[in-house]
């Protein structure tokens, strides 16, 4: 039986949401910004098929801890203090 490749996307969410101005916009609050990019990944994910996963980052963020959650299908990972989604 031949194997059926699946295809990943890694999304760094901080990075995507300040290059897109609409993001940046969305009343300047990155909560807002966080979950309205959620929701177009979780419409990406469906249309193309693919596993999609989206990190946030919190090396600058003391006291940060991990945490996963799926949102819709959509991986979400928000890491621990000093760690990057590089």
């Amino acid at each position: 039986m031949p194997r059926i490749k699946k295809e990943y996307l890694f999304i760094d969410g901080y990075n995507l949401i300040n290059q897109w101005s609409y993001y940046k916009d969305v009343a300047r609050n990155i909560e807002n910004s966080r979950n309205k990019l959620i929701e177009l990944l979780v419409e990406y994910q469906a249309y193309r098929g693919i596993k999609v996963i989206v990190v946030f980052d919190a090396h600058l963020v003391k006291g940060s801890v991990e945490k996963r959650e799926v949102v819709s299908g959509v991986e979400v990972i928000y890491t621990k203090e000093h760690e990057t989604a590089d």
